[in-house]
């Protein structure tokens, strides 16, 4: 962090970003791994050791005077280290007078420097989350030929990977659900193979948007939302269009109870915002600087509770 006497942090500029829809609706990442605040920039924090979670319970009742059956409920350790990323664009005393006001001079610097921090952020998560090689190395599935619409067949694809999921985890648990994610090329492939339409056609509705069809796949394959992109970077995309990936999300009750695979741990105590507004004055070349930052580590908190469709385009 930069330190300067007159940074400012910007809640106002902070609340006019939240009125605006520029690239809001494109990043998904975070619909997978939600923010973690967290007090220190780093430390150790305890999360569940699936493999030596007891999934058998003894079923014979208690005798009297003997013992209770007792649960081995274990734990294991992991580490998170937040770092900071931030753009920053000056905005000239000349151009605010242009735009007629400073503030929203600035909202609009604010906006630019905010979608390229997403931006970057969504690399970062797309980068962990789409690896089948290391990361879900274990837990991916080789599905059909979604761009083949005859032949296509996404519910059973996405299906096979759902019961997966559950199988290694050993079942689910209250207040987590399954969510989809994949670039928009990927979903309107799977959206036209016949497996799907066929089942659409069934529903009575008639003639279906978009939106419908795709929240009828997501509840006929057993996933409680899909979310889908065409965000890119560099001109490509950012959500590989060959994969589908499916993962467990539970914002509820602490990371070392409930089951979930991935968080971005936020401190909080510097950037209090996923994406926090400052300003200070550059005197020398007459301008107010916006920045935008955020201290943060993405991070795969069991491989287990996701799994990966890849080969789509096959």
């Amino acid at each position: 962090m930069q330190q300067n006497s007159n940074l400012t942090i910007r809640p106002d500029i902070q609340d006019a970003l939240i009125e605006h829809a520029f690239g809001g609706g494109e990043f998904i990442g975070l619909k997978a791994m939600p923010t973690f605040g967290v007090a220190a920039k780093g430390g150790t924090f305890a999360k569940l050791a699936f493999s030596e979670i007891q999934t058998t319970a003894p079923v014979g009742a208690r005798a009297a005077g003997a013992n209770y059956n007792r649960i081995n409920h274990q734990m294991s350790s992991d580490t998170y280290t937040c770092e900071e990323f931030g753009y920053e664009e000056p905005v000239d005393d000349g151009e605010a007078a242009v735009i007629g006001n400073y503030f929203d001079a600035e909202v609009a610097a604010a906006v630019a420097a905010t979608y390229y921090a997403k931006l970057a952020q969504e690399a970062r998560i797309a980068a962990l989350l789409f690896d089948d090689t290391t990361t879900f190395g274990s837990y991916k599935t080789n599905g059909t030929d979604w761009t083949t619409a005859a032949s296509g067949t996404p519910i059973t694809d996405i299906r096979a990977a759902v019961i997966a999921i559950k199988e290694q985890l050993g079942g689910m648990v209250n207040g987590a659900k399954l969510v989809g994610l994949c670039d928009d090329a990927v979903l309107d492939y799977a959206l036209a193979c016949t497996e799907v339409s066929n089942r659409l056609m069934y529903g009575g509705q008639g003639m279906i948007t978009r939106d419908a069809m795709k929240l009828a796949l997501a509840a006929t394959s057993g996933l409680d939302e899909i979310y889908s992109t065409s965000i890119q970077s560099g001109g490509s995309a950012i959500w590989t269009a060959t994969k589908f990936g499916i993962y467990l999300v539970s914002e509820q009750g602490p990371i070392k109870a409930v089951p979930q695979c991935a968080r971005s741990f936020l401190w909080t105590q510097d950037t209090p915002e996923n994406a926090t507004v400052e300003t200070y004055r550059d005197e020398p070349i007459r301008s107010n600087v916006v920045r935008v930052r955020q201290f943060v580590d993405e991070k795969v908190l069991t491989a287990r509770a996701g799994h990966i469709i890849y080969g789509l385009d096959a």
